[in-house]
């Protein structure tokens, strides 16, 4: 595996560059000053000294360790929220992993692990879903932003899932992760002793605290791999500072993950009978309830938040309505949180009317992927959710079911704070997402069934090798880029193709404001009355409303129907609103618009007159003519003009999310075929097929092609195989498939073999796909097949080459000697006839030529034994990164078997 080069230390004797000395002693003292500032004007200036000193300890820490980009991202994951404004530590670590495996793929031709398709493929498909969501995003400014999110969060999944390839890294992300959260436990102890509530280094306290959670089981684990008292008494000092530090940060959920991760923890002994487990579940249990109130206790933030101070109920309560609303495809990525503080006032069952932030969570990430993506999508993530626990429960990997065991510990507290916060974005959640892809990588020896026999050390020694793992064979290739395009081609077309079918929307709106008018004069602001804003917007959203604008406008039409097409738009939960009527039918719209404010005066009049006389009753004045209710108007109109719009498909917006969906499509097939393992470079041929390689020959493009060289090399290399002394009169091209590599090479080893003065007869043998014989020009010509039925002769179906027929490559091959080449065709097929190929038919043709025949596919329907016996020698083609293990083992197996003469493999580098 290929990482970020470690820091090595300056060799003795060179001085340091003073320049850049002087610059960092300048930055340092300035920093100094402006903390130390700080600290004189705020008590939050002690934190900023504290945060800047275990930043700086932990960069220090992690250059002389000379830790590799995983561990770095493991160090940093506790400190993803520093930053200013877009820019943050988490979001640079993941543009940067996104660049060094985009590096490492496409420059560095590097083959990562090769993780299982149920472990990728969940994540690509959420990620996939979401980016369909924006057909339906009635915000796409948030569309980006949901977008945003999830591919931060999957730069951390592919690093973890892609670049963790040994047991011996999973120990270090380990310890750099635990490294980290003791920097965090820190400032949140400190936080508890000034009496704040800590936030870490994450923006979010309750975040902190499910990273400090996850920090239990770790801390344990190395307690009890310690083996001396001094080790045991620090790691215990570490826990009881990880508990401070969960309780520092005031968090409800960091709290309730702590508890979850220590009774688990405590419980859990790996190698323990499950009796003896289950006997410490009692006394963990009463340990754990006594630690837990103590962290709640222990932080005055805790309790006097009360019950459920962030209105988490409340979210939890429009969010479900939301869903309700729209179940199966969502509101589109994104789109839940913006929409949430708006929906507050008219979901009934809520309490808090408002909320002042312009966005915000459901506060529960299941909720969160439901309204975003709706069933299908929850689905999904369940599926991802759902296979990280089988694959920390049940590794594949040598030696790691301890390890594991740790990690599904250390993922709990995140499953317990899914429950009270939205994680989606958890930089620790997706990491072991990814390790639990890691962990279910295949050893080396599956990618062959047969022949491989793994390495199991050295006996004398005792010590077992380290396991090898599959690699992916993942190619960037010009196929691959090919699939990507034609996909994301495809969606831009397909998408407005069918979204042009969808009408036009026609909408008018009219807007209001609603503060607070009985209000005593000379009051300097305008104040908000929440109960008249919720009485207002329920209102307009009513039947009611509904009923008074058909009659109003004379149309015959549902109530029902006009209610759906009614909206209300509230602008970061002030007074200001919207009321919009959105039809596909433009008369309607016409008909309607005049009486959008008139409807609401008419309930706002015929309410009053119901009421007045029970008003009267009931609010009697204390004084004559005192007046005991409001009379005044409810709401004040902004303008008295009506704003239409039309709204056609956005077939432009449909063409862009096409391409990306599209492409993102392709990317998963593509992904999904070359999940197989593959031949490469790297594998040990005589054992895997039996057979040893040859010869290498390029790719087939018009980069790093085969050279005439190359095709030369084959012929010489069949030569040396046999006597030595003539080349051999019979040569067979065989493959497993039908590839256009067999093709190539076969013509271009004819080509070659012309050229140096021979004279050759190249034969096509796949009579099931002719593409050889088209590509020459004989498609319809008599061939072997007609040869072998009786309705041709050999003489007259032997043809001409044209040189312009044959591929770039070969063309340079051929040069002037153009008469030294014929060829046979496949020969025509017959209906109800079975296609046959008899290489027999051609022991006419004179003994100094030379035949180099095309082979039906080894695993295909034509019987392939009578040309593996007729051939002098056989060149067995497979191509690298697209010839599948197992077909070119069974493939092999047809060589060894029926093959007379010497054999070999001959590898095309793709």
């Amino acid at each position: 595996m290929q990482t970020l080069e470690p820091y090595v230390e300056p060799e003795s004797g060179k001085p340091p560059r003073r320049g850049s000395t002087g610059a960092l002693a300048a930055l340092g003292a300035l920093v100094i000053v402006a903390t130390s500032v700080a600290a004189v004007v705020t008590r939050l200036g002690v934190l900023v000294i504290i945060g800047v000193a275990i930043i700086a300890v932990g960069a220090l820490f992690v250059l002389r360790r000379g830790f590799g980009f995983v561990q770095l991202v493991a160090f940093l994951i506790h400190f993803e929220g520093i930053g200013r404004g877009g820019i943050s530590v988490g979001r640079i670590i993941s543009a940067t992993a996104i660049l060094l495996i985009a590096y490492k793929l496409v420059v560095d031709k590097w083959r990562p692990p090769a993780v299982p398709m149920r472990y990728w493929l969940p994540p690509v498909l959420v990620m996939t879903w979401g980016v369909a969501s924006a057909i339906w995003a009635p915000d796409v400014g948030q569309w980006f932003v949901g977008v945003g999110v999830f591919g931060l969060a999957f730069a951390y999944f592919a690093t973890s899932a892609l670049l963790i390839d040994s047991v011996d890294l999973i120990k270090k992300w380990m310890r750099a992760y635990w490294y980290g959260g003791i920097c965090g436990a820190v400032a949140g102890v400190w936080g508890l002793i000034l009496g704040l509530r800590a936030f870490g280094f994450n923006r979010d306290a309750n975040l902190f605290g499910v990273l400090a959670a996850s920090m239990i089981p770790l801390t344990i684990y190395y307690r009890r791999q310690s083996k001396t008292t001094t080790e045991k008494v620090l790691y215990t000092v570490v826990l009881l500072l990880v508990l401070g530090g969960a309780a520092g940060a005031g968090s409800r959920s960091g709290v309730i993950g702590a508890a979850v991760a220590l009774f688990a923890s405590m419980v859990y002994r790996p190698g323990v009978k499950v009796s003896r487990n289950i006997a410490r579940a009692f006394p963990a249990a009463i340990i754990t309830a006594i630690i837990a109130v103590g962290l709640i206790v222990i932080n005055p933030n805790t309790l006097i938040r009360g019950t459920d101070s962030s209105g988490r109920l409340d979210f939890w309560n429009v969010s479900v309505s939301m869903i309700q609303e729209r179940p199966v495809l969502g509101v589109g990525l994104g789109n839940l949180d913006a929409q949430i503080p708006s929906r507050m006032p008219i979901t009934p069952g809520t309490t808090k009317l408002s909320d002042v932030r312009d966005e915000v969570s459901s506060h529960n990430t299941y909720l969160d992927i439901a309204g975003d993506l709706g069933v299908i999508g929850l689905v999904i993530w369940a599926s991802a959710i759902v296979m990280t626990v089988i694959g920390l429960l049940r590794p594949r990997w040598k030696q790691t079911k301890e390890l594991s065991g740790y990690l599904f510990l250390m993922f709990l507290p995140v499953l317990s704070g899914s429950m009270f916060l939205s994680l989606i974005n958890n930089k620790l959640a997706w990491s072991l997402i990814g390790i639990a892809a890691a962990l279910q990588v295949p050893s080396w020896g599956t990618r062959w069934k047969g022949y491989f026999e793994p390495s199991r050390g050295d006996p004398a020694s005792g010590e077992e090798q380290p396991e090898r793992l599959a690699r992916w064979d993942l190619r960037i290739s010009q196929r691959f880029r090919i699939w990507v395009v034609l996909g994301a081609l495809a969606g831009a077309v397909i998408f407005p193709v069918v979204g042009s079918s969808a009408p036009t929307n026609y909408s008018a709106s009219r807007s209001i404001v609603v503060p607070k008018l009985d209000l005593p004069p000379g009051v300097p602001y305008v104040r908000l009355d929440i109960d008249r804003l919720q009485y207002v917007h329920n209102l307009i959203l009513s039947d009611a409303y509904a009923y008074q604008l058909a009659e109003l406008a004379g149309v015959d039409i549902d109530p029902r129907v006009v209610s759906d097409d009614v909206t209300v738009f509230r602008s970061d939960a002030g007074p200001y609103m919207d009321i919009v009527f959105k039809s596909t039918d433009e008369q309607l719209v016409n008909q309607v618009a005049p009486h959008l404010t008139g409807a609401l005066d008419a309930i706002i009049e015929q309410g009053r007159i119901d009421s007045e006389e029970t008003l009267r009753d009931e609010l009697r004045p204390r004084d004559p003519g005192e007046q005991r209710y409001y009379t005044g108007p409810m709401y004040l109109p902004v303008g008295q003009d009506v704003d239409f719009g039309v709204e056609p498909p956005r077939l432009v917006w449909l063409a862009f999310v096409g391409a990306g969906t599209g492409g993102l499509l392709a990317i998963s097939l593509v992904l999904i075929k070359q999940g197989s393992p593959r031949v490469n470079n790297d594998d040990d041929f005589p054992h895997a097929v039996g057979m040893p390689l040859w010869t290498h020959v390029g790719r087939n493009g018009r980069r790093n092609a085969a050279t005439p060289a190359q095709y030369a090399h084959v012929a010489v290399t069949a030569f040396e195989a046999t006597d030595g002394e003539r080349l051999p009169n019979r040569m067979l091209l065989a493959a497993p498939r039908h590839s256009r590599s067999a093709r190539v090479l076969s013509m271009g080893i004819a080509a070659s073999l012309a050229a140096s003065g021979e004279r050759v007869l190249l034969v096509d043998g796949q009579v099931e796909r002719r593409v050889m014989s088209w590509r020459l020009g004989a498609g319809l010509a008599p061939g072997m097949n007609d040869i072998a039925h009786g309705r041709a002769a050999l003489g007259d179906s032997i043809r001409r080459v044209r040189r312009w027929r044959l591929p770039r490559p070969v063309r340079k091959s051929f040069r002037d000697n153009r008469e030294n080449l014929r060829f046979i065709p496949a020969g025509r097929p017959r209906r109800g006839e079975e296609p046959a190929v008899d290489p027999a038919l051609l022991s006419d043709v004179d003994d100094d030529v030379i035949i180099v025949m095309l082979a039906p596919p080894l695993l295909g329907t034509i019987p392939v034994s009578p040309s593996l016996r007729w051939a002098d020698v056989v060149l067995y083609n497979l191509v690298e990164g697209e010839t599948v293990t197992s077909d070119a083992e069974d493939a092999a197996l047809q060589v060894a078997t029926f093959a007379q003469g010497p054999s070999g493999v001959v590898l095309s580098d793709v």
